[in-house]
């Protein structure tokens, strides 16, 4: 008898700790990002990230450069992981020596959110869109 009860009680336990489990979702800051940094407008870009004529459409290649160091490379990689680092050119954008560049571009998954992200941080001064020749 007693170890039944004791039975009744472990369930009774583990079914009031189950149904008191949250079942919220932890909700991320909107991202309001700063659109005036972008030199392309976003709305043009489709869901995939490409513009165009339906016959034709292609991604958009950017870049914009930002502080050397291993901080903010890591930074900007927990936003875009496919972004490309080149610590010794100056692209279009003119980067300094004290800078490095970020090639990036809109053909994936959340482009928008990730360029709105880039675009909100403080060290990024301006994402200019590539035209290779």
């Amino acid at each position: 008898m007693n170890r039944i009860i004791g039975l009744v009680v472990i369930g009774l336990v583990i079914f009031v700790g189950m149904s008191c489990k949250s079942t919220s979702t932890v909700t991320q800051e909107p991202v309001m990002g700063q659109v005036e940094k972008i030199d392309f407008d976003l709305s043009k870009l489709d869901k995939d990230g490409l513009i165009g004529p339906a016959n034709g459409k292609v991604s958009i290649d950017y870049e914009f450069c930002f502080p050397k160091g291993y901080d903010y490379e890591k930074q900007l990689q927990s936003i875009d992981p496919e972004l490309k680092i080149l610590p010794e050119t100056k692209g279009r954008s003119g980067c300094s020596k004290t800078q490095s560049l970020a090639i990036g571009s809109t053909h994936k998954p959340n482009y928008k959110e990730i360029l709105l992200r880039l675009s909100e941080l403080e060290f990024v001064k301006r994402i200019r869109r590539v035209y290779y020749e």
